[in-house]
C-alpha cells in the first residue's frame, strides 16, 4: 500500500495556482485583475441573492406561524 502524501495547505495552493495564472495566461495583469473583479462581484450578487431568498423564507415561515397561533390551530389533534 501506497504511503498518502501529505497535500499542500490551501494557502500554498493559492499562491501556486496564481504562479501558474500568471506563468501560463496571454492575459496582461490588467485584463487578469479585470476578470478576476469581474468574477467577484459575481459571487458577491449570488451570495447576496441568497441572503435575500433566505430572508424570504424566513419572513413566510414567520407569518405561517403566526397564522397558526392567531387562528387557534392545533397541532396535536
Amino acid at each position: 500500500m501506497k504511503k498518502k502524501l501529505n497535500s499542500p495547505s490551501p494557502e500554498a495552493m493559492a499562491m501556486i495556482n496564481a504562479h501558474r495564472e500568471r506563468w501560463f495566461s496571454k492575459e496582461t495583469p490588467e485584463q487578469l485583475a479585470e476578470r478576476r473583479a469581474k468574477s467577484a462581484a459575481k459571487i458577491a450578487a449570488l451570495e447576496a441573492e441568497e441572503k435575500e431568498e433566505e430572508a424570504a423564507f424566513r419572513r413566510q415561515e414567520a407569518i405561517e406561524s403566526t397564522w397558526f397561533w392567531e387562528e387557534g390551530y392545533d397541532a396535536t389533534h
